[in-house]
């Protein structure tokens, strides 16, 4: 099997229109916060410059049902997307074990890798969808909508997004390294686990393996978000020189920073999706050496 038929099996099992019609309703529901900042700071435009109780009660009631409605639908679609995963990635490590036809004493190292291989697209899909396609709405929206806004805002929000995705991508490579490394420590303790009870050595390996792993996400992590704090406070900084020089009121600064805000959103689903998706890069690789290790018989070497 080769990475090529493992990535079509996988995009093939998630080609069903239900599905894609639950995506769907979760990407509109994911425009809920972008309407509701709007609605807000028009809530606080109404209060600055005076306007009747009336009118600033009906807008914060407005921003209100705006946010149970979206609520409600976001919460229906995530909870049917779940559902949706756990029923295809089922039929998917039933897939790959008879596409592999793997003989019984070969069978361990394979089904380990089908597993942490499976493991791997269920804990992507289930990022993607309860955060990933929130930010990318977002990615779509909030630049367009600070072009408009304030075009000094966008540029610095666009250089924000260009350095952050530099960043990113410095350590996604690194991270795939170590974790087809961690995946290939963890085949090889459960396959020890089956086996024997002797499982020191495999144990502290693994350990060392997810040690190095987290090493990698604490410089990843830091440096992503020390990015978005400078550029952020900048922004900021700008609008309130603005506010000061009378050029802007306060609902403008509400406006602009609810915006921003959703924006780190988006940047934060790129970090946690590109590593991820590391893990199933990875996870595919594990497969393809054990499986063509099952065939030719050299699986012996991996246990």
């Amino acid at each position: 099997m080769s990475s090529a038929q493992i990535v079509i099996s996988i995009v093939n099992a998630f080609r069903d229109k239900k599905f894609l019609m639950w995506l769907l309703v979760l990407i509109i529901s994911a425009t809920g916060p972008l309407i509701t900042t709007y609605i807000f700071s028009r809530g606080v435009n109404a209060l600055e410059t005076n306007q009747s109780l009336k009118s600033v009660v009906m807008i914060f009631f407005l921003f209100l049902g705006v946010s149970m409605v979206e609520a409600v639908i976001r919460i229906a679609a995530k909870t049917r997307l779940h559902w949706f995963i756990e029923t295809k990635l089922i039929r998917l490590q039933e897939g790959f074990i008879k596409t592999v036809k793997i003989r019984s004493k070969h069978r361990r190292p394979v089904v380990q890798s089908v597993r942490n291989l499976t493991r791997a697209v269920q804990t992507f899909s289930n990022y993607f969808i309860n955060s990933g396609v929130a930010g990318l709405v977002s990615f779509i929206s909030v630049p367009f909508i600070l072009y408009f806004v304030d075009k000094q805002v966008f540029f610095v929000e666009m250089a924000l997004i260009l350095v952050y995705l530099v960043v990113t991508y410095f350590f996604a490579v690194k991270y795939e390294k170590q974790f087809e490394r961690y995946d290939e420590s963890r085949e090889r303790y459960f396959i020890r686990m089956q086996k024997s009870n002797k499982l020191g050595q495999r144990g502290r390996r693994m350990g060392e393996a997810i040690a190095r792993l987290q090493d990698i996400r604490f410089f990843e992590w830091v440096s992503v978000q020390n990015t978005i704090l400078v550029f952020q406070f900048i922004i900021t900084f700008m609008v309130v020189v603005d506010i000061v020089n009378g050029y802007k009121g306060i609902s403008d600064l509400v406006l602009i920073i609810g915006y921003v805000t959703q924006s780190q959103r988006f940047l934060n689903s790129v970090t946690g999706d590109i590593n991820r998706l590391m893990q199933v890069r990875a996870g595919i690789e594990r497969l393809v050496i054990t499986s063509h290790g099952a065939k030719t018989g050299s699986v012996t070497r991996l246990i």
